[in-house]
């Protein structure tokens, strides 16, 4: 941060999750003189897994003018994954962990009709594996995509569906998504399935 304005700023943040610290050093800038915006991400506070990002609002404020004057206004953002951290397993523990297989690594809806609402398609987790499956996260930043499943842990030979609603409109010719499915199988703990189709009238 650089003041060019002729009085001594502070800064005020807005809008900060939880899982942000933001601070400004030093917390006073001389006009003319920098600061640097330090952030530290506590992913313990965090409620989300996978790539995903936050933004937060900085104003600066002359120390010496009188009410509520800013100098200046802006966004901030930042971008982040978070991923499990599985290096402590024993071998025994691994050994007895869950196991996510997808039933699929693409969904062709082949001719998706334009003028639809909305396109329905599938797949499914299986926890192959000897302990529960937490299933962490599904999600796309691809538009005109939706997912929904109605579990989040699997015991052991259980199979959960994935619902995949497709909203045409929202398309641009073509339908070429990623889905990303985020689990704690310490061997495959994201994995991929491709969206495909082609828009027709």
């Amino acid at each position: 941060v650089y003041n060019q304005s002729e009085d001594t700023i502070v800064a005020e943040f807005d809008n900060v999750p939880k899982h942000l610290k933001v601070a400004m050093v030093p917390s006073k800038v001389p006009a003319g003189e920098q600061a640097t915006i330090t952030i530290n991400f506590r992913s313990g506070d965090c409620e989300e897994w996978g790539t995903f990002s936050n933004e937060f609002v900085i104003k600066t404020i002359p120390v010496n003018a009188a009410g509520d004057a800013v100098v200046g206004e802006g966004t901030i953002e930042v971008h982040a994954t978070v991923e499990e951290n599985f290096s402590k397993l024993s071998d025994e523990q691994r050994k007895n962990a869950p196991v996510a297989k997808l039933s699929t690594e693409k969904v062709d809806f082949v001719k998706i009709n334009a003028e639809a609402d909305e396109v329905k398609g599938h797949f499914f987790i299986t926890n192959t594996g000897k302990s529960n499956l937490k299933i962490r996260r599904i999600y796309t930043i691809d538009k005109g995509v939706s997912l929904k499943c109605k579990k989040n842990e699997l015991k052991p030979g259980k199979t959960a569906k994935v619902d995949i609603i497709i909203t045409p409109n929202e398309l641009d010719k073509m339908l070429n998504a990623g889905v990303t499915v985020i689990t704690n199988d310490p061997d495959n703990s994201n994995q991929n399935v491709r969206l495909v189709g082609q828009l027709v009238k």
